[in-house]
C-alpha cells in the first residue's frame, strides 16, 4: 500500500496528471530511510533534513508536519507485527498549477514502502568503481538535499551499467570527489576516516553524520576535507554510505584493491544501535 496525503491507496492507483508540478518541473523533495526493528532509523535527522529542504525550496510547511506525524503515517503502510525491513521513500511536492512561478506553496506528500531482505545492515558485495567524468555536480545550497531533479544521478547510473561497474565516483565542478550515485564517500587512511565536506556539494547524508560521530569508537579521527581522485588510490579502505544500505566496501578502483576490515567493524557499531 501507499499513503497518499493520509489515504491508503493501492500502488496501481493513478495519483498525478500531466500538469502536476512534481512531474512537469520536478518540484518536489524527498527522503529515503530504513524501517526495521519496529522503528524508523535516525528519524530525527531525516525529519530535520526534509524540513530544511522544504524551507530552501520555499514550500509551506504544515503545522502538523512533525516527526511523530510522519512516524505514524509510515507505520500505516508497514504490515502489523512485521519483522521485515523496509525501504521507505517520503516525497513532498508543491501542489497547484503555474509554470516556473507556482500559484501556491501548499504541499502534498506520498509515502511508499518496499520490503528488503535483511533486517540488519550487511556489508554485501564488495564493489568495483571508476570515476564518472561525463558531467560534474555543481556546488550550491541545493546540492545538499534530495529532490526530484536527479538527472545527474540517472545519467551516471546508466553509465555504471553500460561499463559493467557496481557504482561510480561523482566529481564536483572543481573535479574533486563529491559522492557516488547513491552514497557518500569515505576513505580510511592510517588513523583517519576522511569524507568530502558539505562544501564539496555532496548530499548531507544521514548515515554520513553517524559515521563521523562514531569514528572514534574504532580509534579513527573523523576528518572532512576535499578529496581528489588521486587520494582514492592512496586509501587503505574506501566506503560508500547511505541510510538504506549502511556501509558498502569498495574492492577495486582502477588497478588498486582495498581492504574492508574497518568497514566490517563499523557496521557492527551501526547494527548495535538497533539491537
Amino acid at each position: 500500500m501507499m499513503n497518499f496525503n493520509g489515504d491508503l491507496v493501492h500502488p496501481s492507483t493513478p495519483l498525478f496528471h500531466a500538469y502536476d508540478r512534481a512531474f512537469a518541473y520536478g518540484d518536489s523533495v524527498f527522503e529515503t530511510f530504513r524501517f526495521s526493528h519496529a522503528q524508523i532509523h535516525f528519524l530525527e535527522d531525516h525529519y530535520f533534513r526534509l524540513m530544511s529542504a522544504m524551507r530552501i525550496f520555499r514550500m509551506k510547511i504544515p503545522m502538523h508536519f512533525t516527526p511523530e506525524f510522519f512516524e505514524e503515517q509510515v507505520q500505516r503502510i508497514i504490515p502489523a507485527n512485521s519483522n521485515q525491513c523496509f525501504r521507505v521513500r517520503l516525497s513532498v511536492y508543491r501542489m497547484g498549477a503555474g509554470r516556473y512561478q507556482p500559484e501556491t506553496n501548499e504541499v502534498g506528500w506520498l509515502a511508499v514502502a518496499e520490503p528488503m531482505e535483511e533486517e540488519d545492515y550487511v556489508l554485501g558485495k564488495e564493489l568495483s568503481l571508476e570515476v564518472f567524468k561525463d558531467h560534474y555536480k555543481p556546488v550550491h545550497l541545493l546540492s545538499s538535499f534530495k529532490n526530484a531533479n536527479s538527472s545527474l544521478y540517472v545519467i551516471a547510473a546508466n553509465w555504471v551499467k553500460e561499463n559493467g561497474l557496481d557504482e561510480c565516483f561523482i566529481l564536483n565542478e572543481k573535479k574533486q570527489v563529491c559522492e557516488a550515485v547513491s552514497s557518500n564517500v569515505f576513505i580510511v587512511k592510517e588513523d583517519e576516516l576522511i569524507t568530502p565536506p558539505l562544501s564539496s556539494g555532496c548530499i548531507k547524508g544521514v548515515m554520513r553524520k553517524q559515521l563521523l560521530k562514531w569514528a572514534p569508537m574504532l580509534g579513527l579521527k573523523a576528518v572532512e576535507k576535499d578529496l581528489s581522485p588521486f587520494d582514492l588510490l592512496k586509501a587503505e579502505e574506501i566506503w560508500l554510505s547511505n541510510s538504506i544500505q549502511g556501509i558498502r566496501a569498495v574492492k577495486k578502483y582502477k588497478l588498486s584493491e582495498y581492504q574492508s576490515n574497518r568497514a566490517k567493524d563499523m557496521l557492527e557499531v551501526v547494527n548495535d544501535q538497533f539491537s
